[in-house]
């Protein structure tokens, strides 16, 4: 029987260091995995990232599979370990079929290939239906969207519409492939009720093209699951593994709306008592759906705010308004839901006026939480091509707190100082460290906001 491994490449650091990342559960590749094992392929899967596993101990699990085919997921940040895993992979065993995919893959293919002559196919976008043709042998040549070589040359198929439209007819993930599920997985601390606590994904795309956001794997084109699929997997969960919270990570939840409206219906007619949050864009659901979800079990939805400047919205190309966001959130917290609110400063045309903007806008909305983190020019986005007319780009790597872009108008250090500004203005509120403190006083909780709070302070306080 044929064999494929799925690898979520390792970390450069260990799981004793001192800060320790929030662990998600990798969907991508455990969708995948569900698909190939209903084609009957033996599949595994090292979550290397999150079991904190070396290169070193990686391969060794490897070697122990002998799979014919090793498929990596591969974000920026990853790339480096990606590309020295491939190296030592195929010294090894020459003959196993590398396959690499994920966003870095699908933003930059050909520099991806170029760069490192131990990938032997880079799959572009969704990848599903790649993965299979792939592993059953059909010519590289006829395989649409995907990147290989032949005679030391670098083949570049056309890019064909290979997406799935019915997202029903994937298999539940691959949940059971993944080692410690799920109490391996940690969510971020504001963003779960209890504990144990998962992220799923259940649509695919975003209708919107935000300048600065990346849509190289899914595209403009939605595709969803039901109600029908979604509400069997969250039975699923509660009963098999005892997960008490989900997580939703769908670009934008409440769309379709009937769809978000049937999915409440559902849990109501299946009585599923389970917490779940989601992120959505805030001109997309009002009072009415939101009291709706608030009645079956929506705790919190995450919203990209992005800015409080009207200039700044425009250039990030968000299609809201200042005043939109004022009167949404009004509406969202008076339906009794959680608003966390995800922020970006120094952005392209950022100066201290729209910095100070973004300030009074949080004053005035009080959202019960915030996400506030730097820019990064993500490659190939729309922004990242013309970021070098607003200012100087540093970095492209996406870690959390570094300035990575500094506008012509600001400085390296002055940006820095408005981080702190603005995260200290907030959470040193009164009714936000009331609410903290209040979480301290469940024991499941304790421990994830205990090292939330050392992982903060160390990172954004450098």
């Amino acid at each position: 029987m044929v064999k494929i491994v799925f690898i979520n490449p390792p970390r450069n650091k260990r799981k004793n260091d001192f800060i320790e990342e929030f662990k998600r559960v990798p969907l991508g590749i455990c969708q995948l995995a569900s698909s190939t094992r209903k084609a009957g392929i033996e599949t595994s899967i090292i979550d290397a990232q999150n079991l904190y596993l070396t290169i070193d101990e990686t391969i060794k699990r490897i070697k122990e599979l002998n799979s014919d085919f090793v498929a990596i997921s591969i974000i920026s940040d990853f790339l480096q370990n990606s590309e020295i895993l491939a190296e030592r992979i195929r010294h090894f065993n020459p003959k196993i079929k590398i396959i690499v995919g994920g966003p870095h893959v699908s933003a930059v293919p050909e520099s991806t290939m170029k760069d490192c002559e131990f990938f032997d196919i880079a799959v572009l976008g969704e990848s599903d239906k790649h993965i299979l043709e792939i592993i059953n042998n059909k010519e590289l040549s006829k395989i649409g969207g995907i990147i290989f070589r032949e005679n030391n040359k670098l083949i570049k198929t056309k890019q064909e519409n290979t997406r799935i439209k019915n997202l029903d007819t994937v298999p539940f993930p691959s949940f059971d492939l993944l080692e410690g599920f799920p109490d391996l997985y940690e969510p971020t601390p504001s963003m779960f009720k209890d504990a144990p606590s998962i992220n799923l994904l259940t649509a695919r795309g975003c209708l919107w093209n935000c300048s600065f956001c990346h849509q190289s794997v899914f595209g403009n084109e939605l595709s969803y699951n039901s109600p029908k699929y979604m509400v069997p997997l969250m039975n699923f969960l509660k009963t098999k593994y005892k997960v008490k919270d989900i997580c939703f990570y769908d670009d934008v939840f409440t769309i379709p709306r009937k769809r978000t409206e049937k999915f409440c219906e559902e849990l109501i007619r299946k009585k599923v008592n389970m917490s779940w949050s989601c992120q959505t864009r805030i001109d997309t659901l009002d009072y009415k759906l939101a009291r709706l979800m608030k009645k079956v079990g929506c705790w919190q939805i995450s919203f990209g705010i992005e800015s409080g400047s009207d200039k700044i919205l425009e250039i990030l190309n968000k299609k809201i308004t200042r005043q939109q966001i004022i009167r949404q959130v009004k509406e969202i917290k008076k339906s009794g839901i959680r608003v966390r609110a995800f922020f970006i400063i120094g952005s392209p045309g950022e100066t201290t006026e729209t910095i100070n903007e973004t300030k009074t806008l949080i004053k005035k909305t009080k959202p019960d939480d915030i996400l506030l983190d730097f820019f990064t020019p993500m490659r190939s986005v729309k922004l990242e091509k013309e970021a070098e007319k607003f200012g100087k780009i540093k970095s492209y790597t996406n870690k959390t707190f570094q300035v990575n872009f500094i506008p012509k108008d600001l400085t390296e250090k002055k940006l820095k100082k408005e981080f702190k500004r603005i995260q200290l203005g907030f959470y040193l509120q009164p009714r936000i460290l009331l609410y903290y403190l209040g979480l301290l006083l469940n024991p499941r909780k304790a421990k994830y906001l205990a090292k939330g709070l050392l992982t903060y302070l160390m990172i954004a306080f450098k």
